[in-house]
């Protein structure tokens, strides 16, 4: 069924870029992190300078596309800004909503209570109040077939997110199983998807530029 949504025009585009936002103190602490907004540390902003200047040998005049969250938000704009092109936000682009768990640490006994289930099938756990990935697949379904429809031809597509994106996108494009679906990028890499169920994971550490390649079958 995803398949054939998903070649509905998008022949005419680029590649599909996805970049994980930098790190947040949540994140570092372990932290559940859906639509909680908090900014980038300085390791994050470290992240995100990385990230953007090393997309210029990599890419040109693409599209720019960001959640809105604070994290994914600042990420996307020191790209932008060294890109020179505009960005724009979208509430489709956020992360999971966590739901009850947004906001624990991983670490603490509320969250192991209001948890249990989720390690068994993860993809499909929804927390009390929530979404549960399949969820967020839906949501990043919806977005990109309506976006695609008004993008340039051939021009590539920039994404920036989040890590259940990230799986979202796995699920719509490649349909690898459960396991591979726990697979989140970095927040030094991006994720390209050329459309024939290939993800390369480029990873862009502050210096220099290094690429690694994997497929998933």
């Amino acid at each position: 069924m995803f398949e054939l949504k998903l070649k509905r025009g998008f022949h005419k585009a680029g590649r599909l870029i996805l970049i994980r936002h930098g790190e947040t103190d949540d994140n570092a602490n372990g932290v559940m992190l859906g639509h909680t907004d908090t900014p980038l540390n300085e390791r994050g902003r470290e992240q995100a300078r990385g990230v953007a200047s090393a997309l210029p040998a990599f890419v040109s005049s693409p599209v720019i596309l960001a959640s809105d969250l604070l994290r994914a938000k600042e990420t996307g704009e020191t790209i932008a800004a060294e890109l020179g092109q505009d960005i724009h936000f979208y509430p489709e682009l956020r992360e999971a909503n966590f739901g009850a768990l947004d906001g624990l640490s991983t670490e603490s006994e509320k969250y192991k209570r209001l948890s249990i289930g989720r390690d068994d099938d993860k993809f499909h756990f929804r927390p009390q109040g929530g979404e549960s990935y399949y969820d967020l697949s839906q949501r990043i379904d919806a977005f990109l077939i309506d976006q695609y429809s008004k993008i340039v031809s051939g021009r590539d597509v920039l994404l920036v997110a989040h890590g259940g994106v990230a799986r979202a996108l796995c699920y719509l494009f490649c349909q690898p199983n459960l396991q591979q679906l726990d697979y989140k990028p970095a927040y030094d890499e991006l994720c390209v998807l050329n459309f024939d169920c290939m993800i390369s994971f480029w990873g862009v550490p502050v210096s220099p530029f290094q690429v690694q390649e994997k497929m998933l079958s």
